[in-house]
């Protein structure tokens, strides 16, 4: 069985679509409740057992290295209200993983795929997580652990993106896969982005990815794709597949969420808030309060 424990989360972009919120703070720090998005992601990571994280971040901040090390003075603060139990449970995710901050190199083409040819020297040739850090979901299960679960159990296999079906709006903002025929979950092809018209079907794929890391013998920084004008990790998929090597597909059985702009933040808002065991029911009452006054 194929060992995962390292996770690259791919954190160096401008959030853009979030300006000007995200000029004084990075992308992945904007919360949704009382926790920034990367800090959902890494739950969900060690859930996994996964141990060493490694977060491709800008290389003008630090503030995401400065969120994941301690502070004496709030320590002490919160020792003196009483309040350690929310202290513990925040540096558990210190103590149970390595972090490693790598900046991202902005010679790299533009795409999904510079962070990871930015790590390329950092994995020693050992299989790993890839991950956006905008991107999180909501559920009982770990989606990283079942999208390793199934990329250990299965031996020929270099390669398990998480899934799932998609409306059509969607389409031409995801890579979505041909599933081979015969199969129920390898995938035939991929495609990046595409128009409606060209899309094989209607299964998106989002972060998590599990690589083996042969995934690096097919990144090439020079290769950017043609059509996007960007370097995109599924062209490498595509060349890996065409090449005989597997790849397969995991449906997760949570909720995809993303704060990666204003209404789909809203919308990750608004699950979180829903499920969350604390503030869940008085959210519902809420929302349906305003139902009933808007109608």
């Amino acid at each position: 069985m194929k060992s995962v424990k390292s996770a690259v989360i791919a954190a160096g972009g401008f959030g853009s679509r979030l300006f000007p919120a995200t000029k004084s703070i990075a992308k992945p720090l904007i919360p949704i409740l009382n926790k920034p998005t990367i800090h959902y992601i890494l739950e969900d990571c060690i859930q996994a057992g996964i141990e060493k994280i490694i977060i491709v971040k800008n290389p003008d901040d630090t503030s995401i290295e400065n969120y994941f090390s301690r502070d004496p003075e709030l320590e002490n603060y919160l020792h003196q209200k009483g309040k350690v139990g929310i202290l513990n449970d925040f540096y558990q995710i210190l103590d149970r993983c390595d972090f490693e901050f790598i900046p991202e190199d902005k010679s790299l083409p533009y795409g999904n795929a510079r962070a990871l040819c930015t790590v390329k020297d950092h994995l020693l040739n050992m299989p790993f997580v890839y991950m956006w850090s905008d991107v999180f979901y909501t559920g009982t299960k770990s989606t990283v652990q079942e999208a390793i679960k199934k990329f250990s159990e299965q031996s020929n296999t270099h390669g398990v993106l998480c899934a799932s079906r998609v409306s059509e709006a969607e389409i031409p903002k995801k890579g979505i896969v041909k599933i081979k025929p015969g199969t129920s979950d390898e995938i035939e092809f991929i495609i990046e982005k595409p128009k409606l018209e060209e899309a094989p079907s209607n299964i998106g794929t989002s972060a998590p990815y599990v690589f083996s890391p042969e995934i690096f013998n097919y990144l090439d920084p020079h290769n950017v794709n043609a059509r996007l004008g960007e370097l995109v990790v599924q062209d490498a998929i595509s060349q890996m597949i065409e090449n005989g090597l597997k790849f397969k597909i995991s449906f997760a059985s949570g909720k995809y969420l993303t704060n990666g702009d204003p209404f789909n933040m809203f919308k990750s808002t608004v699950e979180v808030a829903l499920t969350d065991p604390d503030i869940g029911q008085r959210a519902k009452e809420y929302l349906e309060q305003i139902n009933q006054t808007d109608s």
